[in-house]
């Protein structure tokens, strides 16, 4: 049985039009059933505990990117065996990890059911599927960051903000599946000077002021993180002040577009 959700407050939300779309093909392919919606986070988990876990055995996702990531990091709530699918509404970079071109073959793969099995990474109580990256506000007290990897190396580290990939799928970094690298978020001014490239000078730093400076990087396979300052993700989730991230890690099966490698 197939459990269709999608994300009340999305940014890119299911009106009623797309509703009746995606209602018509995925009849069409003989797998419909109810779209049901979440409000929040806590809502989610909530419905995700209260499946019946003998009956469902495929979730699908209609939304966004940001929407597949807030799933994805509830599947603790979830066994192995489920399989998790993905109805893009807007182009981005989970549908094309998926290789779904549109909506349309995205409901296709559904109903073939191409799976592709893969590891998610814990980050706190969450996972991740691809990346995820971390900010960490500025501490009144100016104490660093602190990051140890595999309980062996630390690094101190000033304000900054955390990414994290996962790259367990390169069979050549199997041991160490968890990539690491870290962004100053400091921009040093330079002195106003009052000439005639004034002007100038001020739109080239307003155009290169978004460039990275990057403090660290390494691979691993768990990091801890220990901060003064309140940590948030990048769809604006909280986390405790120390966090590990890939302490633990589950199999994820993921319906595909991609065709079957031959053998």
């Amino acid at each position: 049985m197939y459990k269709y959700l999608f994300n009340n407050s999305s940014t890119t939300p299911l009106d009623e039009t797309w509703k009746s779309k995606i209602t018509e093909a995925l009849e069409k392919h003989h797998i419909g059933s109810v779209l049901e919606s979440w409000s929040s986070e806590e809502d989610l988990g909530s419905q995700l505990k209260s499946i019946n876990k003998s009956t469902t055995n495929t979730m699908v996702v209609i939304g966004n990117d940001q929407d597949f990531a807030i799933l994805v990091g509830m599947l603790g709530e979830l066994n192995d065996n489920v399989a998790i699918g993905f109805v893009p509404l807007s182009d981005g970079s989970v549908s094309h990890r998926l290789a779904h071109k549109s909506w349309g073959s995205a409901i296709e793969a559904l109903a073939q059911r191409r799976i592709h099995e893969t590891k998610i990474f814990s980050v706190g109580k969450r996972y991740f599927l691809d990346n995820i990256n971390l900010h960490i506000g500025a501490s009144d007290n100016q104490l660093p960051i602190i990051i140890t990897a595999d309980s062996k190396l630390s690094l101190r580290l000033p304000d900054c903000k955390l990414r994290f990939e996962n790259i367990s799928d390169d069979q050549f970094l199997s041991k160490m599946p968890v990539f690491f690298s870290a962004e100053s978020t400091h921009q040093h001014d330079e002195p106003t000077r009052l000439d005639l490239l004034g002007g100038l000078r001020k739109k080239l730093k307003t155009a290169t002021s978004a460039q990275k400076n990057p403090v660290a990087s390494l691979h691993g396979k768990t990091f801890h993180i220990e901060s003064a300052s309140e940590i948030t993700d990048n769809l604006g989730r909280s986390y405790k002040h120390s966090l590990w991230v890939g302490k633990t890690s589950k199999s994820i099966r993921l319906i595909t577009s991609k065709q079957a490698r031959p053998s």
